[in-house]
Parts: C-alpha cells; sequence; structure tokens
C-alpha cells in the first residue's frame, strides 16, 4: 500500500447498519455462556409451568429486540456524519481521529474483523468490552491495497515492538526540565506537562473516583438512569407475568412479591459500589498492562494529550472538554458525553502555583470546574437482607393464604346452606322439604353437600310429577382439589338420566 496516504470519510447508514449487526452478535459471542445458562434455566422452567416458560422466551425476545433497537439509534445517532481520518502507519503505530485523536501500536490491536462492506480493527477496553475501529472498504483503491493494509497491522515495522516506547525517554527529559522550572517547557506549543505512575490498586482508586463522580449526577442526570428505567421495566413485567402464570391466578400480593424481586434486582445491578466491578477489569492481562505504569498528561494550546503506558496517546481539543473536577486524589477532566475522560493524579502537580496555572489555562479554554457530589451506594448486605425481607414476607402470606383456607373448608363442612329458609331439612328429618315453598338465596359454604340440599328441595316442589322417580342425588367430590380450588359441580346419580334434567355440567353447575 501507499505508506504516505491517509483515508477520510464518513460512514453512510448502511455501513452504520452492518456494524452495529456486528457489534449486537458480538455481544452473544463474548457472553456465549451467560446465554446459555438462561436457555437452561428456561428449559427448566418449561418442565413444570411451561406457560410462564413460553413468557419469559418471548419477554427475552422482546428484550433483545429493544437492546438492539436501543442500541442501534444511539450508536448510529454518534456515527452518522462523523468524520474519520485514518493516518498513514508510522512507527507500528496506527493514529485515528473521530472524537479524539488516538495513537495505538499496532501491536496492542487484538482483533481484525471483515464483513462485505467494513474492515474492523479493535482492542480490549475492558474484559469482554472491545473498542473498534471501523474502516469501511470503499476507502481503499483495490484489494491489494486493502489486503497490504491489513498485513502492515499485523506485522507492523520493527523498532518499537519490544521494550519502553520511544516517547517515554524523551517525555522523561522533558518533565524533569518542566517540573525543575515548575511550570512551561520551551516548547511554546505545551503548556505544562505532568507525570506519574500508577499501580493496580491506585488505578483502582482513580478510577473508582471517576465512576462516583458519574454516578452522583455532579455533572448531571447519571449515566446509568436511563438502564435502570429499561430493565428496571422488562424485568417488573417479566416476574409478575411468571409468577401469576405459576400460581395459576391473578393476586395483589403476586404483584407486589414481584416488584419487590425487581427492587432488588435493580439494588443488585446498579445501586453497588462499583470497585468490585472495577477490579475485575484488570483480570485480562491485556488491560492491566496497558493501564498500570507511566502515565504522561500534556497541555498545550490545542488541546490535552494523555500518554498510557504502552504507548497508546489520547488527545482531546479544548472544544471537546465541558467539565474539571477536583477530588481528594485527582483532576478529572471529562469530555462533554460524559464518557470519555483524562486523569491527573494530584502527586504529578511540582507546586501551587502550577495547580493554580492549571485552572487558569482550563478556565481560559472554556472548561468549567464543578464541585464533586457524593455518591451513594447501597452496601453488599443490605441488598441481601432485602432479599431476605422479600423471601419471608412471601413465605408467610403464602403460609396464612393455606391457613385461611384450610379453616374456612373445615369450618363450613356440614353446615346448612346459607339464606335456607323455607323447606330446607330441619337437622333432624333430612326428609323434611316443605312442599309448598323452598326460598333460599343460595352461598354455598359445604359443596359437598350444599347443591344435594338444594335439588331435593326443588324435587318435594315436584311431587306428582314425573320427577317422582328421581332418588339418591350424590355428589361427585372425585376430582376436588382444595389447595388449587378446583372441583366438579354437581355430579348426581345416573337416576337423572331420561327425566329431561340430564346431567350438570362441570363448569357452571346448572341443569343442562
Amino acid at each position: 500500500m501507499n505508506s504516505s496516504r491517509k483515508y477520510e470519510y464518513v460512514m453512510n447508514l448502511p455501513e452504520i447498519r452492518e456494524f452495529c449487526r456486528f457489534v449486537f452478535r458480538e455481544q452473544f459471542k463474548y457472553r456465549k455462556y451467560r446465554w446459555i445458562a438462561i436457555l437452561c434455566i428456561i428449559a427448566a422452567e418449561a418442565l413444570y409451568a411451561s406457560a410462564a416458560a413460553a413468557v419469559v422466551a418471548v419477554l427475552l425476545i422482546i428484550m433483545l429486540g429493544v437492546s438492539g433497537i436501543y442500541s442501534y439509534r444511539s450508536t448510529a445517532k454518534i456515527l452518522d456524519g462523523q468524520s474519520w481520518t485514518v493516518f498513514p502507519i508510522e512507527d507500528g503505530r496506527l493514529k485515528v481521529t473521530r472524537v479524539n485523536l488516538v495513537e495505538i501500536p499496532c501491536r496492542d490491536i487484538q482483533f481484525i474483523r471483515r464483513t462485505k462492506h467494513l474492515i474492523m480493527l479493535g482492542y480490549l477496553q475492558s474484559p469482554k468490552r472491545p473498542v473498534w475501529i471501523v474502516i469501511p472498504v470503499r476507502v481503499f483503491e483495490s484489494e491489494q491495497e486493502r489486503e497490504a493494509f491489513v498485513a502492515l497491522i499485523r506485522n507492523p515495522q520493527a523498532g518499537t515492538e519490544f521494550g519502553a516506547p520511544a516517547w517515554q525517554a524523551q517525555d522523561r527529559a522533558d518533565f524533569t526540565d518542566s517540573a525543575e522550572r515548575g511550570t512551561d517547557r520551551t516548547d511554546p506549543q505545551e503548556y505544562m506537562r505532568f507525570s506519574y505512575f500508577l499501580d493496580r490498586e491506585k488505578w483502582v482508586r482513580l478510577q473508582k473516583g471517576a465512576a462516583d463522580l458519574l454516578n452522583s449526577g455532579t455533572m448531571g442526570r447519571p449515566v446509568r438512569t436511563y438502564g435502570m428505567a429499561i430493565w428496571g421495566g422488562v424485568m417488573a413485567v417479566a416476574l409478575t407475568v411468571c409468577t401469576c402464570l405459576v400460581a395459576g391466578e391473578i393476586r395483589w400480593t403476586l404483584i407486589w412479591y414481584s416488584l419487590g424481586l425487581t427492587v432488588w434486582l435493580m439494588l443488585r445491578l446498579y445501586a453497588r459500589d462499583p470497585e468490585k466491578r472495577i477490579r475485575k477489569q484488570l483480570d485480562a492481562p491485556e488491560v492491566a498492562a496497558r493501564e498500570c505504569g507511566l502515565w504522561q498528561v500534556s497541555l498545550t494550546q490545542e488541546g490535552v494529550t494523555a500518554y498510557m503506558p504502552t504507548g497508546m496517546k489520547s488527545c482531546f481539543d479544548w472544544d471537546s472538554l465541558a467539565w474539571l473536577v477536583e477530588t481528594q486524589e485527582a483532576f478529572y477532566l471529562f469530555y462533554k458525553d460524559k464518557k470519555h475522560l483524562i486523569v491527573i493524579a494530584k502527586e504529578s502537580f511540582v507546586s501551587w502555583d502550577q495547580v493554580d496555572a492549571f485552572h487558569r489555562i482550563c478556565a481560559e479554554r472554556g472548561v468549567q470546574k464543578i464541585s464533586p457530589k457524593k455518591a451513594r451506594y447501597v452496601p453488599e448486605w443490605l441488598t441481601w437482607a432485602v432479599l431476605g425481607l422479600i423471601l419471608f414476607a412471601g413465605a408467610g402470606v403464602l403460609a396464612l393464604r393455606i391457613f385461611l383456607d384450610s379453616a374456612g373448608a373445615a369450618s363450613g363442612r356440614g353446615m346448612p346452606s346459607a339464606g335456607g329458609y323455607a323447606g330446607i331439612a330441619a337437622a333432624d328429618d333430612p326428609a323434611g322439604y316443605s312442599s309448598e315453598v323452598f326460598w333460599f338465596d343460595f352461598e354455598g359454604f359445604d359443596i359437598s353437600t350444599d347443591y344435594v340440599d338444594v335439588l331435593n328441595g326443588m324435587l318435594t316442589l315436584a311431587q306428582g310429577s314425573p320427577l317422582d322417580s328421581i332418588g339418591g342425588i350424590t355428589e361427585d367430590m372425585d376430582d376436588v382439589d382444595w389447595e388449587r380450588g378446583r372441583f366438579s359441580l354437581p355430579a348426581v346419580s345416573e337416576n337423572l338420566f331420561g327425566t329431561g334434567w340430564g346431567r350438570c355440567c362441570n363448569s357452571c353447575g346448572k341443569p343442562c
């Protein structure tokens, strides 16, 4: 390829859609074990509650669809009309400009993916979360040029493949010169430069400090607000529907139980201290190597540049930076999207005069200094206490319901029909039904005898009719399930057949 050629392009909508589809599929690839576990849970649920399993599957599909649409819309909003520039590869380094200028050693590019219209170069920002540089195939003049570009990414020029990057030695000398004078270097384009070393523990503290600023709403509404609203709604619907399907009924107690579990899940996902999650990022060796080591930050007339330990470099224009926040351990410069930031450890300042100069430069360039707010998180033990309380309350309500149902069934057996006034059999005379009137407002307490009493009372009124031959009326209690509230009403003796009454149906309990 022509090593001196620069590629400039703006992605069109078909290319953005293709990139979004690719990223969506990659999420399944990196989380395949999680999806396998979810499918196993649905399969197990289908064995004892097929309707609930079907609802979970449908809701899961809806959730994936909504997630895909949201991901596409947000990504398209960012990329649509966004100008990209890929500079010639020099000294084994790839330089790309989109939101900001980024220089990446080719050795740090871990993924090269190709689709029909795109070439994507990626590196891990955190475990299972790659960052992609997207290049449309159309920008290359020929297939040979495209293949040569990819080959150069895979096999960058020798000279910077091993050992510390060349910029570190020069920047150490520059920093020493700057530190001795306390402010500016001789280079008129650079105001000041800072240098500090991050080990694993200090990197975790600084990253947690950035997360605290975002979660506290220091720069406005926390970034997690929309995620909580979307996933909370989906979880509430899914849990409520599945719980009611498993129980076979809709009750307010079941709805409140499902909402309680949703609150617990939201606390676990969004309200816990992020330190454990941040620390887990260092489990990826590539992330630890890139983040831990010597950092340098340079303030120039054009903007702010951060040099990472492996030689990766990020440059931000002053116009792209919006906020400066000071914490006990560092200064944070936040990009307007609240996602990109530059951290400067306070230990890198050599005097209070340099601190004042730093504040003055940021203010002159339009970066607003704001005070940090305190982030509040739910303790780990409290989330488990909330879960225990929800389960205990659910078990208590279920036990109370079983007790009341059992007590009601026991007290109702053998009682006379409510409202029976005339024509009902006397306790000492089972056959003493009135032949003149049988008035009742029927509310049954004991379905094993109530319907028999009603029919016998009506037969007494029909004396001298063809119904005189009917007798031996009984209830069929074989299909009764007291706990689930299922029963057959009523099944009468075979003597009714052929008399014009017919057998009463199980659904309504009335003569057919």
